[in-house]
């Protein structure tokens, strides 16, 4: 279809400026050559949006370099059809004429061929700019002779208005007609707060303006005469501010107005009427929001429930909300502490408390976790973990013992031994070029002080390490944390390359669990083993190896029957079944040396044994020990602190009941 200038100019309406920018909806023929966009909402209201920029107060419009089409070459040919435009009526005055009140339009035009042959494929009906430039070009379809386009004009601005329609005949002779009147879609209508798709938990204030948007200057019929205000489907009173503003404070949990509880998406919608004649004019301005009263979900992801936790250790939670979290919010309390947890990206907030300081009567921990959405729910979510804040505890040259066993519901006892064996070195010792080191490492649990008994807890020993250090006068164990009791290995000893006379390290291995303790008879009990009836062996058992010690025993964790206590050097071969002895010649000199065990569980807390002093003696020339003899043991006095002053840790002769060991 071509486009064609007017031949016959029909002036129905003069003294208007021209319309405004139109970048509403038409719908085109494929062959039109104008694009189609989409349409406005059916009910014709008019939805600028919060952020759309609202058009002038005097009615004026940009159509925009981009909105126009051109109007084709010249149609005024006197042979042409006759053309005239019937639908709407043309307006130049607001006061006394007619206006259009609608955001849709059907423009009517008639066209009739004096001569020759109409062609009605070529009947054009159109919108024009003020500059007379085509704007809008609908599809025309023909109803009872007549032609008709729809045009969609909820987007415009009050203002001029001009359609042009033009026809020509099958010998291609052409003619047009074009009507100008006046476009009135109501007040304007501006919401100052919230924002287009604002969150709210359970209220909301609501501010807007409504203004006449008159035809002109003397426009007599733009005033507002009434409005309305629908909030999630409810009418609502807003409260007049004066000069056209206006405020609403919602309560969405106000069941006389919101009879159900408000969840998810709503809408605002402003409708505001003129007082046009003899049609009002309305307009309808609607805004979404969203309302989500619920706070987010908190979900744990580590520590699981019941899980065993102890020095630093990493708590981390996931939490999803659809409106977002408020991450200052994000905050983990336990034991009357808070820490403030930090994005790990993914939705995972994560923070690493030290549960390392707690005393061993702090049995359990309760975590609790909250998190507030950005519209400020709160939620929060709770976890209990047992906690080990205990260190293992360790001793080289520990207490004597007895094992016990249940018989006959009585429990029966062993002979008192030694559970790192006769030939393990103890406190004050001389010992010659192949001595024997082993410790008692036994893990330590929280446990609850009075009320009702409780399971206990154990991390497990992830290792222990033996350090050697022949310095008499340095310190092995000092204070890290100020207490007064030695709680560690002196940093300055640790073996650094480079420097000889630092501490010698050893690593020690847990022993299996085997052999026999001896339950013979005539004894008598007293003390953590009063309970204990004697046994009934006559002779001992044979040792657990053969050759190289006449240890027969090595006991287990007293909870377990399998779980290493006793550990000692690395097993070489079979005859050396509980450990290698140590030969000191190749690391360390003669004479006084300190030896400690640091241990570790599998928490990461970390103890160390009191100190044990040892001399080493060649028996090469003269002795660095004195006149002690090699296995005997030497006088406190003799004796090196081998600490920085600091008290020595606690030991199995802390814990009588340790010294009774009943596996179960």
């Amino acid at each position: 279809m071509r486009r064609l200038g007017p031949a016959l100019l029909l002036v129905l309406a003069s003294g208007l400026v021209g319309c405004g920018d139109d970048s509403a909806p038409v719908f085109m023929p494929r062959d039109s050559g104008v694009d189609a966009f989409t349409p406005p909402p059916e009910d014709g209201g008019m939805d600028a949006g919060p952020d759309a920029e609202l058009p002038p107060m005097d009615g004026s419009v940009d159509a925009g370099e981009d909105a126009s089409v051109d109007a084709g070459p010249s149609c005024d040919d006197p042979s042409g059809p006759t053309v005239a435009i019937v639908e709407p009526a043309a307006a130049a005055d607001p006061n006394e004429d007619e206006v259009v009140t609608s955001a849709r339009v059907t423009v009517r035009c008639d066209a009739s061929a004096a001569s020759g042959t109409l062609d009605a494929e070529s009947v054009s009906i159109v919108r024009l700019d003020e500059s007379g430039e085509i704007v809008a070009e609908p599809a025309v379809t023909s109803v009872d002779g007549s032609y008709q386009a729809a045009f969609e004009l909820g987007s415009l601005s009050n203002g001029p208005l001009s359609f042009r329609c033009t026809a020509e005949t099958t010998g291609g002779a052409c003619n047009g007609a074009e009507l100008e009147t006046l476009l009135d879609l109501g007040p304007r209508i501006e919401i100052v707060s919230p924002s287009s798709g604002s969150l709210h938990n359970d209220r909301m204030s609501l501010t807007y303006r409504i203004a006449p948007e008159p035809l002109g200057a003397s426009d007599m019929e733009a005033d507002v005469v009434e409005h309305t205000l629908v909030v999630a489907g409810r009418s609502i009173t807003p409260v007049d501010l004066g000069d056209g503003d206006y405020a609403a404070d919602l309560d969405f949990t106000d069941r006389g107005v919101f009879p159900e509880a408000l969840v998810g998406d709503y809408e605002i919608a402003i409708e505001a009427t003129n007082a046009r004649t003899p049609t009002a004019a309305t307009r309808r301005l609607t805004q979404p929001f969203t309302v989500d009263s619920s706070g987010p979900a908190i979900t744990f992801v580590e520590p699981d429930e019941g899980d065993l936790v102890g020095g630093l250790t990493r708590i981390a939670v996931e939490i999803d909300d659809g409106s977002g979290i408020d991450d200052d919010t994000v905050v983990l309390r336990y034991a009357m502490m808070e820490l403030n947890m930090v994005s790990a990206g993914g939705g995972v907030y994560e923070a690493f408390p030290d549960f390392s300081e707690f005393p061993r009567t702090f049995q359990e921990v309760t975590l609790n976790v909250s998190a507030a959405d950005v519209v400020g729910n709160l939620a929060t979510a709770s976890r209990i973990v047992k906690l080990d804040s205990v260190p293992p505890i360790a001793s080289l040259d520990p207490p004597m013992v007895r094992e016990g066993r249940l018989r006959s519901g009585e429990l029966e006892c062993s002979a008192l031994f030694d559970p790192v064996g006769d030939d393990s070195v103890n406190d004050g010792q001389v010992v010659g070029t192949a001595a024997e080191f082993r410790a008692r490492v036994q893990d330590l649990g929280n446990a609850s002080f009075g009320g009702s008994g409780t399971v206990l807890f154990y991390a497990g020993v992830r290792n222990a390490q033996l350090y050697l250090l022949d310095d008499e006068e340095g310190a092995l164990l000092v204070d890290e944390d100020g207490d007064g009791v030695c709680d560690a290995i002196n940093p300055m000893v640790e073996p650094m390359p480079g420097d000889p006379d630092r501490a010698v390290v050893l690593d020690l291995e847990g022993i299996r669990p085997t052999g026999t303790a001896f339950y013979p008879e005539g004894q008598s009990f007293s003390g953590p083993f009063a309970g204990c009836v004697e046994g009934s062996d006559r002779t001992p058992p044979r040792p657990v190896c053969d050759e190289s010690t006449l240890m027969t025993r090595v006991l287990p964790r007293p909870d377990s029957r399998s779980i290493e206590m006793i550990f000692g050097k690395p097993v070489v071969t079979p005859e050396t079944c509980v450990g290698d002895a140590f030969d000191f010649q190749s690391a360390l000199a003669e004479g006084w040396a300190c030896a400690a065990v640091r241990t570790e569980d599998e928490l990461g807390n970390v103890g160390v044994s009191p100190p044990l002093r040892v001399c080493f003696d060649n028996g090469v020339g003269e002795s660095f020990c004195g006149e002690i003899a090699v296995g005997d043991i030497a006088p406190e006095g003799m004796r090196p602190s081998c600490t920085d002053g600091c008290t020595p840790p606690l030991s199995f002769a802390d814990f009588p009941d340790a010294q009774l060991v009943v596996p179960d």
